[in-house]
Order: C-alpha cells, then structure tokens, then sequence
C-alpha cells in the first residue's frame, strides 16, 4: 500500500498523508478487533436534536424477547465484515417468510448508539429504492444481549460489486442502475438524510431487476449543520471528507459517481491500493479516469458528480434530468440480464 512521491510532494502534503493512512489503519483494526467485555448501559451522547430523534425512534422499535429462536431462524451465512454478519433465514412471526438477518455486535457504547440509528433511519424509510425494514430484536436476558438482530428484505441475487466483477454493464444498463440510486438518493436527501456510505457492495441487486440502497450504519441527518469526520469506505470516499472539511449531502453525489465508474472502469479507481485512492481523490480527483470511450451524456454526467467542490455537484433531482438517464430504452435495459448474473447464487434450494 506504499505511496511512491517525489520528496517535494510528500512533503508538501504530509499532513494530509498522515490523515489518510491514521483512517485506513483505525478500518483494518475495526475488521480485526476482538470482542470487548460488556460495558454499563447506555450513556447520553452528544448528538444533534434531528439525529437524537432517529436514535429514540431505534430505542422505541427495539423488541425484547427471551427466546430469539422464536422469532427467526438463521440458515445460512451471505456475508460478514466489521459491520458484524448477514444471514439467509425465515422471519417465524410472518409465517416463514424468507428474510436477511443482519447481527449486529452490541457491546460497545458507540457500536450500541451506532446500531440504534441504523434502526431509526430503517424503520422511518418507506422508499421502493431501499431495503425493507421488518423488525429488530435482542435478548430480553442482560447476560445474552451482546448482539442486535435486524430483519431485513430479501433480495435473491447479490451486489452490484459482485454483478460488476462477473458482467460488463452497457451504458443504458448503467443508466437503468443509476436512475434506481438516484431515486433513493433523492428520497433521503429531501429528507436531509446522508448515507455516507454508499459504494457498490451496499447496492443489492434482485433477479427481477430490484435496485436497493442497504447498510445504513453511517446514516446522518444533517438538518443541524455539517460534519468534518471521516467515515465510509476507502474508495468511495469523497475529497472534502479526506481533507477534513465540512460535509454535508454532496458526499453521497460523490460516491454515486464512483459506483458509475466503477461500471466502467470494471472495478473502484486505484483499487490496487486505498492510500493511493484516497490521496488522488483528495489532489487530483477521478474525473481524469472517465474512459475516452464513454459517450458524451456519460462523460458529462460523470465529470458533474465528481467535482472536487462539493457545492458543484448537482443534485439527485437535477441529475435525473440529465440526457443520460433519458434515452430511448433505458427502462428495459436489464430484462433478464441480473437473473443470468445471480443464477448461480441462487438460494432457492434453501428451505
């Protein structure tokens, strides 16, 4: 992951080299840091008055039950990552309805206040765009309530980032995806709500061509002003964040471009290395690496969503004006193609 500089450059920008590579060293030791002893109950912590209320909104839809094996039943494991674990299983309250569980690791204040607002945000959605909320769950028993259990919508299929590295997507086939972000984008953002984490593996895909916004761990409402921490994935993290400045919605117009990208280019920008990613996105910026091959509506839309002044980039409404999302064809431009893709990840001999 080294940074090859000349002197006079990494001199120039050490601070910044400093802060980049302090945030990727805090990531990898999230991912591998080993669960801590149970901690006294919840303190109050500073939060905005807008996010205090998604927090109590996740306190108040919390459900206790002694028993969790009679409320869901997990069946198989789809995938884990510092967020903690997601699973393939029947939701036993809805007459076996094929749900995703998603566990959540609930001992550490931050984690617990962190958890609460993913389960506001999720229960006060109601948008086609993103993933269906149904309940969520912990043990009623103190010495067992170290994790949080979120029953989420079901998509058979997979991520964006999986269908990218299996299927080169033509242009109308992007425009189909990114019209489906946007709407979501556009949901949220009306409601002053930033993601802030957005990136192609928090993009899940169906087999019927259902495009859905998950993971909403970094969710913020901004109403109250913007904030200068660094949050989000390597890749998709936009220049203002790396520098520390203030940030507020155009974080998620950002890293809408470089899921785009991505498309193109076939995986995230420098994906070789996050600490040189970061560092371009933060000097440069990406709008060098839209392919020549793109046509002119890609390449327009590409270079307005990636600018480096975050007060440039336009919003989801403006950008689903755009001539890139209004040709002849897009609405049927993934008929079929995602079934293909995800057909071989299909868990329909799971019962």
């Amino acid at each position: 992951m080294a940074l090859k500089l000349p002197k006079e450059e990494m001199e120039e920008n050490w601070e910044l080299i400093k802060k980049i590579t302090l945030f990727l060293f805090k990531e990898d030791f999230k991912k591998h840091k080993t669960t801590t002893p149970a901690k006294p109950p919840l303190k109050p912590q500073k939060s905005s008055l807008a996010n205090h209320r998604l927090i109590e909104k996740g306190r108040e839809v919390l459900k206790e039950q002694e028993n969790l094996k009679k409320v869901f039943k997990t069946m198989m494991m789809l995938g884990s990552g510092g967020f903690g674990s997601v699973y393939v299983g029947k939701d036993l309250t809805q007459a076996k309805m094929r749900v995703a569980i998603k566990k959540l690791s609930h001992i550490e204040e931050k984690r617990r206040i962190t958890n609460l607002a993913e389960i506001g945000f999720l229960a006060s959605c109601d948008h086609p765009n993103i993933v269906q909320y149904f309940s969520a769950w912990i043990s009623s028993d103190p010495k067992k309530a170290t994790d949080i259990y979120l029953i989420l919508e079901y998509l058979q299929g997979g991520t964006l980032s999986q269908a990218v590295s299996s299927f080169q997507f033509g242009e109308l086939q992007i425009a189909f995806l990114g019209r489906e972000i946007l709407k979501a984008l556009q949901y949220l953002h009306q409601r002053n709500w930033a993601h802030r984490d957005l990136k192609s593996a928090n993009v899940m895909l169906d087999i019927n061509g259902n495009v859905k916004i998950i993971d909403f761990g970094l969710c913020i409402d901004v109403t109250d002003g913007s904030l200068t921490t660094m949050v989000g994935s390597p890749y998709w993290i936009p220049p203002e964040m790396i520098k520390g400045a203030p940030h507020n919605l155009p974080v998620d117009i950002w890293s809408f471009g470089v899921c785009l990208l991505e498309l193109f280019l076939l995986s995230p920008p420098y994906h070789k290395s996050p600490l040189k990613c970061m560092y371009k996105v933060a000097t440069e910026g990406l709008a060098h690496l839209i392919p020549k091959g793109a046509t002119q509506e890609a390449k327009q839309l590409l270079e307005r969503c990636l600018e480096q002044n975050p007060n440039d980039r336009p919003t989801p409404e403006e950008l689903l004006q755009m001539s890139f999302f209004q040709r002849q064809g897009v609405d049927k431009a993934l008929a079929g193609v995602l079934r293909d893709i995800f057909m071989t990840n299909s868990l329909t001999s799971v019962m």
